[in-house]
Formats: C-alpha cells, structure tokens, sequence
C-alpha cells in the first residue's frame, strides 16, 4: 500500500512520487552491524547523535530509485570515523579501475571529482596527464590531499574559472538527500562538462540482498538501478550511453553468505557451500540472475543532451 505524502522524506527524491514501504531496520540493529559486519566500532560522541530510529526504506515504482525514511545522514565526525577504520579510499576499487582504463583510452581536458575524499582517484588521473580538481566535505581528507599536491576544495570553495569537460562520481550519490540538486548544481556551474561517469550501490546487485550496515541511514541515503540513474539524469540533461557492473564470483557470494544471521542472503534461499552450490551460482550467473553476476555497484557513461549543448554553446 502506498504510503501518504505526509513528510518530504515519504515523496521519491528524483520524480517526486510517493514511496512504498519495503524494509525496516532498528537503528540498534544497524548500529551492531557495524562491528560485527564491518568491523567498525564508532565512538559514543558519533552513536550519540544516530542510530535512535525505526529506518524505514521505500521503493518508487517510476523510476525504481530505493532511499530512506528519515533522511538522516552522518556528519563529518562520523564520516572521519567511518573512512579511517575501512581504508575508505583506496584506490584498488573496480569503478576507479575501470574509469581510469577508460579516461586512458578517451582522455578528457580537464576532469572534476565531487565527493573524492583524500584524493587517490584524482591522483591517478592527474599522473596519466589531465588536469583534475575535486571537491570533498570531510576536511580531514581534504587536508591529506592538498598535503599530496592535488586541488581539492570544499564544495562551495570550487575556483569558478575553470572549465572541466568530465565530472567523474564514485560512491558519492547515495549520500545526498536531493540527488538531483547535487547534479544540478554541477552541471549548470560548469556548463562544459560534456560527459559524466557515476557508480552507485545498486539494488539489484549481490549488495542490494545483504544486512550491510553502511547501505542504511546514517551513512547511505539511496540505493539505485540503472532505470533510476537514467531517471535522475535525464532530469538534469544528460543521457546514460553505457552501464558497467562490477563481477561477482562464488567465492565473495559464499563470504557475504556466511556473515548472514541467516545464513543466506535476503530473499533468496540458501545456496550450499559446496560444489553442488558453486553449480548453482554459476549455472544461475550464465542466466544472466544480476545477484549472482554483480557484486555491488553500477557504473554509468553519461552525455550531454545535444538539444541542450546547442543551447549552452
């Protein structure tokens, strides 16, 4: 049943439509997740101010984006706490290592990276030779990458002559309350960007059927598809024109398995941890089942819309 769009947390972020009730999660349940699922133990300042709701997760049946009811996020002392204990940003990811293969064989001018924590992606791209700047919140990692000698500024901070073609996002999105504002406000600053990058935990993948504490309040707002990324997106003037997966195998599926109270994934039933299991998942990979394929996150090229290129040129 839908629910009544009562509270601004209850209407979808991208299309404005009411939301439908899917899961619900303690704030106490998800808060002993995170030192028994992660491994992160956060301070009594940081639990203090979260973890005191019921979070509920709702589902827009239009564009099939997936966000949370009520919309709080963590600060930065949370986010600090949170990025020391996981290696948060490392370089060794799937998403950076498929972006920088693709900048390598398509180079842009200049690139822009909202939400690029210390500075290890941006790095990167500015020893292959393209200039690069990011913006961050957590000053901590601002301080450690201006350290490094890269540009990274506070968003609102962004020198405003400079003229990036390609806006890289990589784990960032699912942060922000108003994904479209975030966009928005990006796009029509630096109106020559021309081509986008964006990963997102996705719904559909092996993540999107885990207990994982860090896809719920306070740290993830959202949680997306490749039909509510070209939703988003369409909405600020762009278009998808190629989606990447990251690949699952048996071996992370049996690992991500075993860590489940239940010890099988949410919704789907338990697969053995043997060999008739490994049969299992990779009979059901060859089928092209998402879960079994993909492992988290969902990679997205995006272009400018030409009708409004032509305007802005």
């Amino acid at each position: 049943m839908k629910t009544m769009l009562n509270h601004p947390d209850l209407a979808c972020p991208i299309c404005n439509a009411p939301g439908i009730p899917i899961r619900a999660r303690l704030g106490s349940e998800i808060l002993k997740k995170y030192k028994d699922h992660v491994g992160v133990e956060l301070s009594e300042d940081v639990v203090s101010n979260h973890f005191k709701e019921i979070y509920v997760q709702l589902l827009c049946e239009a564009c099939d984006l997936r966000w949370f009811t009520p919309s709080e996020l963590g600060g930065d002392k949370y986010y600090q706490e949170v990025s020391e204990t996981l290696g948060y940003y490392s370089l060794d990811t799937w998403d950076k290592r498929k972006v920088l293969q693709i900048l390598k064989e398509t180079p842009p001018t200049m690139v822009i990276e909202p939400g690029c924590g210390d500075g290890s992606l941006l790095k990167e791209i500015v020893k292959s030779g393209i200039r690069a700047v990011g913006t961050e919140i957590n000053l901590r990692s601002i301080a450690v990458g201006k350290a490094a000698g890269l540009s990274i500024y506070l968003p609102a901070n962004v020198p405003a002559d400079i003229e990036p073609d390609c806006m890289i996002s990589l784990q960032s999105l699912e942060h922000m309350e108003d994904p479209v504002d975030f966009l928005k406000v990006i796009f029509e600053k630096f109106p020559t960007i021309t081509k986008a990058y964006i990963a997102v935990p996705c719904a559909y993948t092996m993540l999107g059927h885990t207990n994982d504490p860090l896809v719920w309040p306070p740290h993830h707002f959202t949680l997306w598809s490749e039909k509510s990324l070209i939703a988003v997106l369409k909405r600020v003037g762009f278009n998808v024109v190629k989606t990447h997966y990251d690949i699952n195998n048996f071996y992370c599926f049996r690992h991500t398995q075993r860590k489940m109270e239940q010890k099988r994934l949410i919704g789907l039933p338990r697969i053995p941890d043997n060999f008739i299991g490994y049969f299992i998942f990779h009979s059901l990979r060859i089928l092209g089942v998402r879960w079994a394929k993909s492992r988290h996150s969902i990679l997205v090229e995006a272009t400018r819309s030409h009708h409004l290129a032509s305007r802005q040129s």
